[in-house]
């Protein structure tokens, strides 16, 4: 999912062993040859490398002029930073080094004002009691020491005496209707937290929320590990309640329990509707929990609204909110870009760091772009936070796809010892089917089948496929989802994965077969499928087949389908129609009939115009775009054709960009096509490379992919890349079908010319 690095402290920490085994130049944090494309945003979001700049945005806040009770005025405040301060307490240390004694404050001013001498050590001290790592002296043994302050001795000596690690002492100033606290916190001996330093000022009758300001300030600075955006939050929201839900949501987030932090933080940006960290935080927690009706117009909805209120932010975290939410828009460019500015800056933050990883693994097959050009990003989250789950999730399929197999093995092992079972089972699955022997992958099956978990099935079969390049790993795991326990919408889709698989081997009458088993259960998906695979150029050269897709098609009910419940197949729910006027407009066209195939597209250009939710209205257009590009091509017409490719990028949810038809897959090997036509070989190239990442239905392409590749090496004189690829295609397809035959035979005969001497 598209989530966060989970809040999680950027403590300075050696490299892990994982980042270590994985690192491709080690100690080297330069960008790649992409930064040089996007180097940051210009104009009004331009950042600088500003070593003083703020922690955050200046935001005062104004409080009444009078309390009248001086006890528990503080409780809220207490509770809510022991909340904020607690998530990250530091490991075993002296049983004094945390222990804070608040001793006597100066005051200057009216003598009304003396009694807070004594007064802000009872205040000070029930604030800052159980923050975290912190704990108080009892004040009344503070004050005994300290009756007569002629005789009192030394600070130092008496935090001494206290059995404390620290101290506190400060100042009170009154004058002209103004009242200004300062203080220090301070080390008993060296060794300990680091000191700190806070001023407030405000009126008298404040003396409370004051003292509250004075102890949040304290605690920010003084060195407990306490979580960068626990310490902005902070100081960006004026309701302690919602602070304190605030902070509540990010423990859960880093602990990976994203329903409970989704609703931590959707209470805090209720609270206080200004609060630009707790609407990107839900944001972020949706993107993971997907909560009951929240779609992914509800989460760029709130991804905007932190963005709107960045303002308040310094431009560390502004920028951070910023490139969340082009990144939630389908602004992957401008995303990467903004990551990019802050890691350039702020080489030290995590998030943007575990942000512009996500933006490249997600993002970049649909940019024609290698999603392995990740993987040296998750490895810098790695050495700033060793035990992120969610980076060496990533990068375990990062390194099973580039074949580095000690790195992935190291991360495995890693992701092993931090999770628990059933988690655990993809890694077993996927280091099994990448390295283990027989035995181990039969062991890695049966975990799966014993986990009861058809989405950690579903999960495993499409990541071996995809990351672990082992089509034949997915076809072991993927039949545990035809259980008849299943909904059929589950065990139709399991049939279709399976077809794929026959289709990336290209034994095209076997998929039909698992066609035909997935149309029992659910016609409108397999009619969709078939349809779909018909439309490939690469399909055998029969007309019944696109002919026989096509009449299925327009029997379907489109707008009667069923919705399913199943989250990742829900993507397409309401959109069915959209999907058969596309797949209809495919079929046409590969009839040559373009008339028809224009109409298809100004009947999904009308559709958009009345579809009211932005992600329908967007995928609409989309598809409708791409039609036209279609025609374009078929028409010779390369420029425009590349010009509406564009045009049609969908920018629209994870979710529907890595299913099939929001991958647009189709169109990338059309762009890729289109780009050789023109002459341009080596454009094309990458757009090949990464047409079968994403998602196990572009296993597809696979093959087709692999012997363009060869091709176009072969042109461009590049012998033994080419003979890579052929050899890569001729594995693939050994088995193909007699249609398939003569393809076979011409990578043959150019695998066996390039190995003859040359005259």
């Amino acid at each position: 999912g598209i989530g966060g690095a989970g809040g999680r402290a950027a403590e300075s920490r050696s490299a892990s062993t994982a980042a270590r085994a994985c690192t491709r130049a080690p100690g080297e944090v330069a960008l790649p040859a992409y930064a040089t494309l996007f180097p940051g945003p210009a104009g009004p979001h331009e950042v600088t490398a500003d070593a003083n700049a703020p922690a955050a945005g200046g935001v005062r806040r104004r409080f009444p002029r009078r309390v009248l009770l001086l006890a528990g005025g503080l409780a809220g405040v207490t509770l809510a930073f022991s909340v904020w301060l607690g998530f990250l307490a530091p490991g075993p240390a002296e049983p004094t080094a945390y222990r804070i004694a608040v001793l006597p404050f100066a005051v200057r001013g009216p003598a009304e004002f003396t009694y807070l001498r004594e007064g802000v050590v009872d205040l000070l001290s029930a604030d800052l009691e159980g923050a975290g790592p912190f704990r108080t002296v009892d004040p009344q043994a503070v004050l005994n020491l300290t009756r007569d302050p002629r005789n009192a001795p030394p600070a130092a000596e008496l935090a001494q005496r206290l059995g404390a690690g620290m101290f506190v002492r400060g100042d009170v100033v009154v004058a002209g209707g103004r009242m200004r606290m300062s203080a220090g916190i301070y080390q008993r001996e060296p060794g300990g937290p680091r000191g700190a330093e806070a001023v407030v000022d405000g009126p008298p009758g404040s003396l409370f929320l004051q003292v509250g300001r004075l102890a949040a300030q304290l605690l920010a600075a003084s060195g407990s590990p306490v979580p960068p955006l626990g310490r902005l939050a902070a100081l960006t929201t004026t309701s302690l309640p919602a602070l304190k839900a605030y902070l509540e949501g990010e423990s859960e987030y880093r602990d990976g329990l994203y329903a409970g932090a989704f609703e931590s933080f959707r209470r805090a940006s209720d609270l206080d509707t200004t609060f630009a960290l707790a609407h990107y935080r839900v944001a972020q927690a949706a993107n993971w929990a997907v909560p009951p009706g929240w779609g992914w117009d509800s989460i760029l909805v709130r991804s905007r609204l932190a963005a709107a209120h960045a303002q308040r932010l310094a431009p560390r975290p502004r920028l951070l909110v910023e490139a969340y939410a082009a990144w939630m828009a389908g602004a992957y460019d401008d995303a990467e870009r903004r990551y990019r500015a802050v890691v350039r800056t702020y080489p030290d933050e995590v998030e943007a760091w575990y942000g512009l990883a996500e933006v490249l693994f997600h993002m970049n097959p649909v940019r024609g772009r290698p999603t392995v050009e990740s993987g040296r990003y998750f490895e810098r989250v790695l050495e700033l936070e060793p035990e992120n789950l969610a980076a060496l999730s990533h990068l375990l399929r990062v390194s099973l796809r580039e074949g580095q197999n000690r790195c992935a093995d190291t991360v495995a092992q890693k992701l092993d010892r931090l999770q628990a079972p059933p988690a655990t089972a993809e890694y077993h699955a996927l280091r099994a089917f990448a390295t283990g022997s027989a035995g181990e992958r039969d062991r890695a099956v049966a975990e799966l089948r014993a986990s009861g978990n058809d989405e950690l099935v579903r999960i495993t079969a499409n990541r071996l496929a995809v990351y672990g390049r082992s089509l034949d790993g997915a076809r072991r795991v993927l039949p545990l989802l035809l259980s008849p326990g299943l909904a059929p919408d589950v065990r139709a889709h399991a049939h279709v994965w399976l077809g794929e698989l026959d289709v990336a081997r290209g034994q095209w009458q076997a998929a039909d077969r698992a066609l035909a088993a997935a149309a029992a259960l659910a016609p409108v998906l397999a009619a969709a499928a078939r349809a779909y695979l018909a439309a490939r150029p690469f399909a055998p050269a029969e007309p019944a087949r696109a002919a026989a897709a096509e009449a299925a098609l327009l029997r379907i009910d489109a707008e009667g389908a069923a919705a399913t419940s199943y989250p990742w197949l829900a993507v397409y729910n309401g959109l069915h129609p959209a999907i058969r006027e596309y797949l209809l407009g495919l079929l046409a066209l590969k009839r040559g009939d373009t008339t028809a195939t224009r109409v298809r597209a100004q009947a999904l250009t009308a559709r958009a115009a009345r579809t009211t939710a932005r992600e329908a209205r967007e995928f609409e257009r989309g598809l409708a775009e791409s039609l036209r590009a279609h025609v374009a091509a078929a028409q010779s017409r390369g420029p425009e054709a590349l010009a509406r490719c564009d045009a049609a990028r969908l920018r629209v949810s994870e979710g529907l960009l890595e299913s099939q038809l929001g991958s647009q897959a189709c169109e990338r090997w059309a762009r890729a096509e289109l780009l050789v036509r023109l002459g341009r070989l080596r454009e094309a190239l990458p757009w090949y490379a990464t047409l079968s990442e994403m998602f196990i239905d572009s296993q597809i392409y696979l093959a087709p992919a692999e012997l363009r590749q060869a091709e176009l090496y072969e042109r461009l004189g590049e012998d033994s890349t080419a003979a890579r690829h052929y050899q890569r295609f001729l594995e693939l397809w050994s088995s193909a079908d007699p249609a398939l035959r003569p393809q076979v035979e011409h990578a043959q005969r150019r695998l066996q010319a390039l190995a003859a001497p040359r005259r």
